[in-house]
């Protein structure tokens, strides 16, 4: 559930923490079968950051800032997932 007045805030996952990275120049030159191919790999890379690393992470800060006073629930749910295209 979704407070009134609380706001879903975007994070930014670089292609290059996620061991993506790709010139301008290195995605024109691959063919056009992986050329399609490289969004789909850095979308299940980002899916797999949200869904650990990050989700971890946030959880454990969150439950300590929070403690005993109430509880939050993070949606990594790959509906909410999204990539800039």
């Amino acid at each position: 559930m979704r407070m009134p007045n609380s706001r879903v805030r975007d994070i930014t996952a670089f292609r290059e923490d996620l061991k993506q990275a790709a010139s301008t120049e290195e995605l024109e030159g691959l063919s056009g079968k992986k050329r399609k191919e490289k969004p789909d790999a850095i979308r299940d890379a980002c899916q797999a950051w949200v869904q650990a690393p990050l989700r971890d992470g946030v959880s454990k800060r969150v439950a300590e800032f929070v403690a005993e006073a109430g509880r939050v629930e993070l949606d990594v749910a790959p509906h909410s997932i999204r990539t800039a295209g």
